[in-house]
């Protein structure tokens, strides 16, 4: 099939540029930390509401109404983070590393404490969250800070003709660790309990932040 129409002929594809691209130690760095970091998401999107509401005694609408917090929290965080990460890229580079390990570090306490908090903490007599468990939601946005200056690193440091192969590659480890974030976590679910093994996944944000 021609590539003209939205096909590639696998003797177009050119896979000396993965071994390529992955000579580079940045490369595989960020390409490391993408599949612990996106469990933690997997994590808030498909279980989190139900775990308040079933767990912590909040109203379906109050449980998404956390989430739907934090999904702000991420633009909000991206946008500026983002801002600020070009700049700090240009003054100081080696700071912007810095910064993504550390936002994705303290990201996962918030939720640790929202996960492992008593139900009174959390949840209101009426069923609603209290007003620290929208504060937690809000300030684990701060997640979403690596995803920008992540992309802007990988533009930077690759040459034109393999940033295309690049992109492919973190995408995939992006949507791995998406993907299988929900099985991984249902199985230690099973053995563990729901608290525990969520408590496990956010943890997994300090494993990105290392690497």
């Amino acid at each position: 099939v021609s590539s003209a129409g939205g096909y590639v002929r696998m003797e177009e594809l050119d896979f000396m540029k993965f071994k390529r691209i992955l000579h580079v130690r940045t490369n595989m760095l960020i390409f490391a930390q993408a599949l612990p970091g996106c469990i933690p998401i997997s994590c808030i999107c498909t279980f989190l509401a139900d775990y308040l509401a079933v767990e912590q005694g909040m109203t379906v609408q109050a449980s998404t109404a956390v989430t739907a917090v934090f999904g702000v929290s991420c633009l909000c965080f991206a946008v500026t983070g983002g801002i600020f990460g070009a700049q700090l890229y240009t003054s100081r580079k080696g700071q912007l590393a810095l910064l993504m390990g550390c936002a994705s570090c303290f990201a996962a306490l918030p939720f640790m404490l929202l996960v492992n908090s008593s139900r009174s903490a959390v949840t209101s007599s009426s069923g609603r969250p209290t007003a620290w468990a929208f504060f937690l939601a809000l300030i684990g946005g701060c997640a979403a800070v690596t995803g920008p200056n992540v992309r802007a690193i990988l533009m930077n440091i690759n040459d034109s003709e393999v940033r295309g192969t690049v992109f492919s590659a973190f995408t995939l480890f992006d949507d791995l660790g998406k993907g299988l974030g929900p099985s991984i976590i249902s199985a230690f679910t099973s053995l563990l309990g729901r608290r525990v093994s969520y408590t496990l996944a956010f943890s997994l944000w300090w494993l990105s932040g290392a690497i």
